[in-house]
């Protein structure tokens, strides 16, 4: 197995080591400053009903609430047409507490945390901003079943077994989403959005840098293709870059349902893809 990861990520190597070489300075600066923009606060609250593939049973329904601390970068790519990039610290709650619904379903909290990046191009009209954007980062989830009284009967005591997987200790994870914000001025925004986030029950490393390689590959395949989309039709470059990054962002979070470190084969994560409205402040 790990001759076939080394020869995946060879390939990977080659291809974008060229570019990497180049600019090396400017990228390794880019990556790591993260004061490069206006700070930024962000509140979301959503709705989310997580799954887990092996389970008998379902969840029941959970709220979603996270707040995000970071830094937010709009430059003018060409006429009405922005550049979006921002970098954050995320921490919140995804709870059957924080939704006020009695369904039937197993209950938990989930405590995480973790760190992300955002990147799409925009429209703006004069004080007015419209930015589609990708997600992607990682997550530190603190996951506990909220038992009650009697949630697993005797036909589901293997639910309990693999359920209880994942508590005591802190799970690592990913994170994605597509959105939409609506920016007024400088300082304030509205956000709409579809967030994916999936809780591994442990951690292979060299099956996640195996999976996590291939990913990265066909992304950077998409940036190369987006940016010469971008300086030869730029009023293009918002829809494309949403549906293109969002469309293969969201299509490694359904393939990894199944096998948390697809293609390679593992076991299934607990996934939940959260529905979420929030506002965003810029100082």
């Amino acid at each position: 197995m790990n001759k076939v990861i080394i020869l995946l990520i060879v390939p990977y190597v080659c291809i974008f080591g060229q570019y990497y070489h180049v600019d090396a300075d400017m990228n390794f600066h880019k990556w790591c400053k993260w004061h490069d923009g206006l700070p930024m606060l962000e509140l979301n609250y959503g709705f989310t009903t997580p799954e887990y593939k092996n389970l008998q049973s379902d969840f029941a329904g959970f709220g979603a609430l996270d707040i995000k601390l970071g830094y937010s970068k709009v430059d003018t790519f060409e006429l009405n047409v922005t550049e979006v990039n921002e970098k954050f610290l995320t921490g919140g709650k995804v709870s059957s507490k924080l939704l006020n619904k009695n369904d039937e379903g197993y209950r938990a909290d989930i405590w995480k945390f973790g760190f992300g990046k955002r990147d799409g191009y925009g429209y703006r009209f004069n004080k007015i901003g419209i930015e589609p954007y990708v997600q992607e980062g990682f997550i530190w989830s603190d996951f506990k079943l909220l038992q009650g009284d009697n949630p697993f009967p005797e036909s589901l005591t293997e639910d309990n077994q693999l359920l209880q997987r994942f508590e005591g200790r802190i799970r690592f994870g990913s994170n994605g989403e597509s959105g939409l914000k609506l920016r007024f001025g400088e300082h304030l925004a509205l956000n709409a959005a579809y967030e994916y986030n999936q809780i591994f029950p442990r951690y292979l490393f060299w099956k996640h840098v195996g999976s996590l390689a291939i990913e990265n590959a066909a992304s950077k395949l998409l940036d190369e293709f987006i940016d010469e989309i971008a300086y030869s039709s730029p009023i293009a470059a918002p829809l494309i870059h949403a549906f293109l990054k969002g469309g293969l962002s969201y299509a490694f979070y359904e393939l990894r349902k199944e096998s948390m470190n697809w293609p390679f084969e593992s076991e299934s994560p607990i996934s939940y893809a959260a529905l979420k409205l929030g506002v965003s402040f810029t100082f």
